[in-house]
């Protein structure tokens, strides 16, 4: 599955690593996910990733992004066009563009109001956060070895480690 990931999502699940942005992050480090992203988005991951105020440790920032810089799909974006009307902040257009140029089925946000201007595009835009009723249907739609993560059991950080099964997403919006 190719993925766009808003920085919301990659700084979340660093903060908080048994989260559903921590399982989806995991699922990139496995290989189950592609991550697409151009210069501008890799340039904003190591920009806040590294602000101190987040207090993300360089010795767990600087890996994550050593393997998105070596395992992502990069793409070359060509402007898109999209209605000014639906744009709500237009520091989001890079990853609009990336997930358009880069033929993307999602973009995970934790603000998904952010990403209206996608809706013709027939990418799929989501976020990792589910509530209520929908936990349980996001807790049956992640690996059977990444579930502990949702239930407060241990950790598995091996990104080797899981669901070997090709042709399954697990993770739908």
């Amino acid at each position: 599955m190719l993925i766009v990931l808003d920085t919301n999502v990659l700084v979340s699940s660093l903060l908080k690593r048994l989260s559903p942005p921590a399982t989806i992050v995991d699922a990139i480090l496995g290989d189950k996910i592609t991550l697409i992203v151009d210069q501008r988005i890799f340039n904003e991951y190591r920009e806040v990733l590294h602000r101190p105020k987040l207090k993300i440790p360089s010795n767990l920032a600087d890996p994550i992004l050593r393997f998105i810089a070596q395992s992502a799909f990069w793409v070359e974006i060509e402007p898109v066009e999209f209605s000014p009307e639906l744009v709500f902040d237009p520091d989001d257009l890079p990853f609009g563009e990336a997930a358009v140029n880069g033929h993307a089925e999602a973009l995970v946000t934790g603000n998904v109001k952010h990403f209206q201007f996608l809706t013709r595009t027939g990418i799929k835009v989501g976020s990792p956060v589910f509530s209520g009723r929908s936990s349980r249907k996001y807790k049956e739609m992640i690996p059977s070895d990444q579930k502990e993560m949702t239930d407060g059991g241990e950790q598995n950080l091996d990104p080797t480690a899981g669901d070997q099964t090709t042709g399954s997403h697990w993770f739908e919006l």
